[in-house]
């Protein structure tokens, strides 16, 4: 999807300023969780976003996926 592609953009730069990869995990969720609405323009833009969460050293990334 689209916004797969997006976030595994993101984590490509990441790796390329010197983040490990296995550090970074992505998901995309393409429409299911706007923050506005998509039926405007200005709603479309807004949703197209990455969002970065950092974790303690201790949380497993990919339990937050589940």
């Amino acid at each position: 999807s689209l916004s797969q592609h997006r976030a595994d953009a993101v984590r490509d730069v990441l790796a390329e300023k010197g983040i490990r990869a296995t550090r970074i995990t992505t998901k995309g969720y393409g429409r299911n969780y706007p923050v506005a609405s998509n039926k405007t323009e200005a709603g479309r833009q807004q949703n197209r976003r990455v969002e970065i969460i950092v974790l303690d050293g201790g949380i497993d990334a990919e339990s937050m996926f589940r």
